[in-house]
């Protein structure tokens, strides 16, 4: 279940209520939504500030590294992948049991 968000900001406070949230530390699973706090230094995207600004979907995760289906990344739908433990993770909205 998600709702319609207007911003991730909204997305992970939504979640974080209900019990559904895990913090950047965690060992994602596909599924799990995951938000990001970008800070690229080139300015691909804006600074960090404790807000997340980007989300995506986990895909899968191999040998510890997580690959994600996001939109609007740069002007389209891709995948991407970071470590598991990068920085600019924000946390990640848990599945159901």
């Amino acid at each position: 279940m998600i709702p319609k968000l207007t911003d991730c900001a909204q997305g992970s406070r939504w979640f974080r209520d209900r019990g559904l949230w895990q913090e950047h530390s965690y060992e994602p699973q596909p599924g799990n939504v995951i938000f990001f706090d970008w800070g690229d230094p080139c300015g691909f995207s804006e600074p960090q500030n404790g807000v997340p600004g980007h989300m995506g979907i986990v895909e899968r995760v191999e040998i510890g590294r997580g690959y994600t289906v996001e939109g609007n990344s740069g002007d389209k739908c891709c995948q991407r992948s970071c470590a598991v433990r990068h920085y600019e993770i924000y946390g990640y909205r848990l599945l159901l049991p």
